[in-house]
């Protein structure tokens, strides 16, 4: 059986029991979305109403890959608050991380 790999990742998250893109954004802080248009360009947006039919059933990591990339950045809003709290919480668990002050 062949498989690749965002389907892998929607199956993983699902056998997780991770909850919507919605739900994340708001445990990150972020506002939920209420269309697709607030998240990604006009075709995406259609493309995932015709699959999803509301931003509530919209899986994680489909609306990271989705989203809007930030200014500068590769990542959107949710992806990189999510990457960065994970650079975060590896940097507060070493004891043995130090920053030169200068």
């Amino acid at each position: 059986m062949r498989e690749d790999l965002p389907t892998l990742n929607i199956m993983r998250g699902r056998d997780h029991g991770l909850g919507s893109y919605n739900d994340f954004r708001v445990a990150y802080g972020l506002n939920r979305i209420k269309n697709f248009e607030e998240m990604t360009d006009k075709n995406t947006a259609k493309k995932l109403l015709n699959t999803y039919k509301h931003p509530d059933n919209l899986e994680l990591w489909v609306g990271i890959v989705a989203e809007n990339s930030l200014p500068g950045a590769v990542l959107g809003p949710l992806g990189a608050r999510i990457v960065g709290n994970q650079f975060k919480q590896i940097r507060d668990a070493d004891n043995y991380w130090y920053e030169l002050v200068y």
